[in-house]
């Protein structure tokens, strides 16, 4: 069986990556790591299970302080993605305070939103 290099909206699964953005993106946070602005990064965590379904979250980080959080890069919001994450802010507590980046080759990235980040030093 030959496995399609594309992914959902035409993105191209890149080196490990769902998109080559998602993997640009994991440049970034090398960037921010030898900078010492976090500590590490996890592509592809351990999924967050409900009873129904998972959620592969696209990075686990490390903050300076040991703090970890999520980071979701989104090219594109589905309706399944925002199904997941409305699953993800109804759990009590949450999991994990989680960042939403949104990008385009156009528009480069950009923070969309924050969930639980209070007190958690990032850019």
């Amino acid at each position: 069986m030959v496995r399609n290099p594309m992914n959902k909206y035409g993105a191209k699964k890149s080196f490990g990556y769902d998109s080559n953005a998602e993997r640009d993106y994991s440049e970034v946070l090398d960037l921010y790591r030898k900078g010492n602005i976090i500590r590490s990064w996890d592509h592809h965590p351990p999924a967050i299970k409900w009873s129904t379904a998972k959620w592969n979250v696209d990075f686990l980080i490390t903050a300076r302080d040991g703090q970890e959080f999520y980071i979701e890069y989104k090219g594109c919001e589905t309706d399944y993605y925002k199904l997941k994450l409305k699953w993800f802010l109804s759990m009590e507590p949450i999991p994990a305070p989680l960042v939403i980046i949104k990008g385009s080759k156009s528009t480069g990235f950009a923070e969309y939103k924050r969930y639980g980040m209070e007190g958690i030093p990032f850019p």
